[in-house]
């Protein structure tokens, strides 16, 4: 199988969420293109002529996929994949013209599921055979952790 893998950039965390998808899953013919949601237009060609090739495509980044979507009808005449990896914009357009959408969390597959049947959950991976839970962690104090950009729309 022949897929056509699109991520929003190398230097993001969806990027490297592509290059570990390469990486581990040998078995697959991956083509992976970056393409950056500010200037979509400017690799339509290159698009164009993976898409060619390929038999699916999986888009990694909502906002690039829809871009692309509406510069490129002829996307919708393969299968088609959109991976949502945040719970920003998940119902704010419609994903109608997709096979299969996943997400990363339940809270998100939550919301999705009210709208479209074709929603599967997919954790991103920890080795959980390694990272075993600590059930001797000190708990004296409250303790709060979070990895992430701090915008308004997460309500921290």
């Amino acid at each position: 199988m022949k897929v056509l893998l699109i991520a929003d950039s190398p230097a993001w965390a969806i990027g490297k969420i592509a290059r570990c998808i390469v990486q581990y899953n040998e078995h697959i013919n991956f083509n992976l293109l970056y393409v950056h949601p500010k200037n979509v237009a400017a690799h339509v060609d290159e698009v164009r002529k993976a898409f060619a090739d390929c038999d699916l495509v999986h888009f990694l980044y909502w906002n690039s996929a829809k871009q692309l979507m509406e510069l490129m009808p002829e996307l919708k005449t393969k299968p088609r994949i959109l991976s949502h990896f945040n719970q920003k914009n998940l119902l704010t357009d419609r994903w109608d013209d997709y096979d299969l959408i996943t997400a990363c969390t339940e809270k998100s597959v939550g919301i999705l599921k009210h709208e479209y049947p074709n929603v599967k959950k997919i954790n991103l991976a920890a080795d959980l055979d390694y990272l075993k839970f600590n059930e001797n962690y000190p708990s004296k104090d409250p303790k709060v952790g979070y990895v992430g950009r701090v915008v308004p729309w997460k309500g921290l």
